[in-house]
């Protein structure tokens, strides 16, 4: 096997197997608390994300050389968003008690962008000149901080929800005692949704004028569009709540999952019926 196609195989899997690693650190700080594997965990995450990004800039393979035309290449890019996202948080609130979910989703949505484009193989289309624009790039970069941001306040207004009701039963286990309390749970939320609602207001903007530019019309009426401008209201609906009716605690953390529930059916409900730029076809 040559130098060069060794390193390639490095680069392209070096960064699961990196963030499979962190999965299994993230578990062992959660389980003993030792600040060491606390700092192992974030330190493979870390790494993990830097290889990813070199394999994104040309170090890798296939969806790695053009990760915005299809959907393995989406998938790989949210991936490396969801751990850009994260850590920063992480720090932030010196808490890893989260890295127990996020370092296995980036794994999984890396490994499925793999396993894509590995199906693909040589059949795959060559990237059209549509998306070679600026505007383009920029929609679909901030949309994939929007969407990790929001994935991030999801899971941690989920995690408030529930530690809510097991305070109402006074039936505290060692998995709740691990995690932040109330107050810092809804702050971590409101920090995920402060970081993700500019980020697809940015996204929003820079689609349609790339739309535009591309004499896209059909995009006012695409499904995908609809979607996730109906997403935008409700995170903003989120955000304007807590000063306006005071909402905090779980009135806020449900907001957050109905918005976040509005991002899944932008792909999951909306997708099938999108038009081709947005189906990647």
């Amino acid at each position: 096997m040559s130098a060069h196609r060794r390193d390639s195989l490095l680069t392209l899997f070096a960064p699961p197997l990196l963030y499979l690693a962190g999965t299994a650190a993230y578990a062992a700080h959660f389980a003993r608390g030792a600040r060491a594997t606390g700092w192992l965990a974030t330190a493979a995450l870390a790494s993990g994300a830097g290889l990813h990004l070199v394999a994104l800039l040309g170090g890798g393979q296939g969806v790695l050389r053009c990760p915005v035309t299809t959907e393995a290449g989406f998938l790989s890019l949210f991936a490396l968003s969801v751990v850009l996202v994260y850590v920063p948080l992480e720090g932030l609130f010196r808490n890893r008690a989260f890295g127990l979910f996020m370092a296995p989703l980036a794994a999984a949505f890396y490994a499925t962008a793999v396993l894509l484009d590995t199906r693909a193989g040589a059949a795959a289309e060559p990237p059209l000149e549509l998306f070679a624009s600026a505007w383009f790039s920029a929609h679909v970069l901030s949309t994939l901080v929007a969407y990790a941001a929001f994935t991030f306040s999801a899971t941690t207004a989920l995690m408030l929800v529930l530690l809510q009701r097991t305070l109402a039963r006074a039936d505290m286990g060692l998995v709740f005692q691990r995690f932040p309390d109330l107050g810092t749970l809804d702050r971590m939320t409101h920090r995920g949704v402060q970081i993700g609602w500019p980020a697809l207001s940015i996204g929003l903007l820079s689609g349609a004028l790339w739309a535009a530019g591309e004499a896209r019309g059909v995009w006012l009426t695409d499904p995908k569009t609809i979607v996730a401008a109906c997403a935008w209201v409700t995170y903003a609906a989120y955000l304007l709540s807590r000063p306006l009716l005071g909402w905090q605690g779980p009135r806020s953390a449900w907001t957050s999952l109905v918005g976040f529930a509005v991002v899944l059916a932008t792909h999951i409900g909306a997708g099938p019926l999108a038009s081709g730029f947005h189906s990647f076809r």
